[in-house]
C-alpha cells in the first residue's frame, strides 16, 4: 500500500470508531420518553461525524477496493448495537410479524383488519403493539411472502430485524457494485452504509423498506448490463415490496425494450395469486392510508395553506409530480439520475414524511451528492418531537419551530446550492449517469 494510501486510510479509521462509540452509547436510549433527548444528542453527533466522513471521500476521485470493504465491515458493527436494542421509536414491526402469523393460520393478511373478531384467537402480547388495528394490513404481495417466510423460522422482533439487516447489508454491496460499474469511487457507498438515518430505521426500528430498495438497485445494475428482462422483473418485484417501485417504473420505459415489459403484469400476477381471491378487499388498507394519513409534511402543506382544500391540494401535488415524471421521460433521463430527482421531488410534496420514507434518497446520493438531502437525514430525527411531546394516548400534535428546524436548514441549503456555480463541492457525477 503507497504511503498517502495509508494516510488516507487512517481518517477513515478514526471516524469509524468514532460512530461505533456513539452508536454502542446511542442504541439504548432510542425512545420517545425520558431517554430521547439523550438520544437526540447522539444521533446528531453521529450525523456530524458521519458528514465528515463523506466529505471526505467524496474528495477522493478513486480509492483502492478495500476502502469499500472496510466501509462495509465498519457497517456492520454499527448496526449490531441498535439490532439488540428495541423499536421503541416505531411500531411498524409489530404489523410485519402480525401479517406472517396470520398467513400461517391460513388466512388471506388483506381480508381482516387486527382486531376484527376473525382474528381474535391469534392475539397474544404482540397484538398490544400493533398500531391501526382497524386497518387491514398496506404491505404489497411480495412483502407479504417475506413477512410469512420469516415467521415461519421465529416470530420475534430480534429474528425479524436481523433479516432486514442482511438485506440492508445487500444493499450496501449493490451500491459498491453500481458505483464500479459507472467508474465512480466506491468508497462513496458510505453514504448509505454509515447514514445514522439508514442504521437507526432498519437494524434499530426494523423498517421494512430496505428489500424494495434491494430490488431497485439490482434493477439498476441489470439495466446496466443490458439484461432489460430481469431489469424489469426486479423492478416489478420492489413494487410487489413497496409501491415507489411501480411509481418509478415509467422512468426506465425509455432503457428497456418494449417486449420486456410483458415481464411486469406476468411478475406481479404469479406473485399476487396467493392473496388475490380478496379482490378489490386488498386495497382497503391502501386506501385508508391515502385519505387518513398526514404528518410531518413540508412543500404540501404550504399548497394546502393555500387552497384550503385537501382534496385540491392533492390533485395539485399529483399534477405536479405527473409533469415531472413526464419531463423526465420525454427528455429521455437515465433512470439513476431520474429516480433521484422523482424520488427527491415526492419526498418533498408528499403529504407524509416519517423518517423511514427519507431513506428512499439516500441510495441515490452515492451517485449524484448533495449537501441539502445529507444534511436533511440528520434533521428528520426532529419530527419524533411529536410522539416525545404527545401525551400517551392523544394525537400526535406537531410543532411549527420543530418542524421549522427539521426543514428550514435544508431548504436554504438546497436553494444555495442549486444557485451555486460550486453545487459539486461533495464530487463530481460519473458521465455513464447523467
Amino acid at each position: 500500500m503507497k504511503e498517502h494510501e495509508q494516510h488516507g486510510w487512517i481518517p477513515l479509521i478514526v471516524l469509524g470508531g468514532l460512530l461505533e462509540a456513539l452508536a454502542i452509547w446511542t442504541a439504548p436510549r432510542m425512545a420517545v420518553d425520558d431517554r430521547f433527548i439523550p438520544f437526540l444528542s447522539g444521533y446528531l453527533a453521529m450525523v456530524a461525524i458521519y458528514l465528515v466522513a463523506v466529505y471526505l471521500v467524496c474528495q477522493r476521485v478513486n480509492a483502492p477496493k478495500s476502502t469499500a470493504y472496510f466501509i462495509l465491515v465498519v457497517a456492520v458493527f454499527l448496526r449490531l448495537p441498535f439490532l439488540f436494542a428495541p423499536p421503541e421509536l416505531s411500531d411498524d414491526i409489530y404489523r410485519y410479524v402480525w401479517d406472517g402469523r396470520v398467513q400461517r393460520a391460513g388466512i388471506n393478511p388483506y381480508r381482516y383488519a387486527p382486531q376484527a373478531p376473525e382474528l381474535q384467537h391469534l392475539r397474544d402480547p404482540l397484538y398490544q403493539g400493533i398500531n391501526n388495528k382497524d386497518i387491514s394490513t398496506i404491505y404489497p404481495p411480495l412483502m407479504q411472502i417475506v413477512f410469512a417466510s420469516v415467521t415461519a423460522i421465529s416470530e420475534s422482533l430480534l429474528w425479524m430485524k436481523g433479516v432486514l439487516v442482511l438485506i440492508d447489508l445487500v444493499v450496501i454491496g449493490l451500491l459498491i457494485g453500481l458505483l464500479e460499474m459507472v467508474g465512480m469511487n466506491t468508497s462513496r457507498a458510505v453514504i448509505y452504509a454509515w447514514s445514522p438515518l439508514v442504521i437507526i430505521e432498519v437494524a434499530g426500528n426494523g423498517h421494512n423498506d430496505v428489500l424494495a430498495l434491494a430490488f431497485l438497485l439490482a434493477a439498476h445494475g441489470a439495466l446496466f448490463l443490458k439484461k432489460d428482462i430481469w431489469s424489469v422483473v426486479l423492478l416489478c418485484f420492489s413494487g410487489l415490496a413497496k409501491l415507489m417501485g411501480f411509481i418509478l417504473a415509467p422512468l426506465f420505459v425509455r432503457s428497456v425494450r418494449a417486449r420486456a415489459w410483458l415481464a411486469l403484469p406476468l411478475t406481479s400476477l404469479i406473485v399476487s395469486i396467493p392473496y388475490i381471491d380478496v379482490g378489490s378487499e386488498a386495497f382497503q388498507g391502501l386506501y385508508a392510508y391515502g385519505t387518513r394519513w398526514r404528518a410531518n409534511d413540508s412543500l404540501f402543506a404550504l399548497v394546502y395553506q393555500a387552497t384550503g382544500s385537501l382534496d385540491l391540494s392533492k390533485g395539485i401535488v399529483a399534477g405536479l409530480l405527473g409533469g415531472l415524471m413526464g419531463y423526465l421521460i420525454l427528455r429521455d433521463v437515465p433512470p439513476l439520475r431520474g429516480c433521484y430527482l422523482a424520488i427527491g421531488a415526492i419526498l418533498l410534496f408528499t403529504t407524509t414524511l416519517h423518517p423511514w420514507y427519507l431513506m428512499w434518497i439516500v441510495p441515490y446520493l452515492c451517485f449524484h451528492t448533495n449537501a441539502a438531502w445529507l444534511l436533511l437525514t440528520g434533521t428528520i430525527v426532529l419530527s419524533y418531537h411529536a410522539p416525545f411531546l404527545t401525551p400517551p394516548g392523544e394525537a400526535w400534535v406537531q410543532h411549527s419551530i420543530y418542524k421549522l428546524l427539521e426543514y428550514g436548514p435544508f431548504f436554504v441549503l438546497l436553494v444555495v446550492l442549486a444557485c451555486s456555480p460550486h453545487r459539486r463541492f461533495l464530487g463530481n457525477n460519473a458521465s455513464k449517469i447523467e
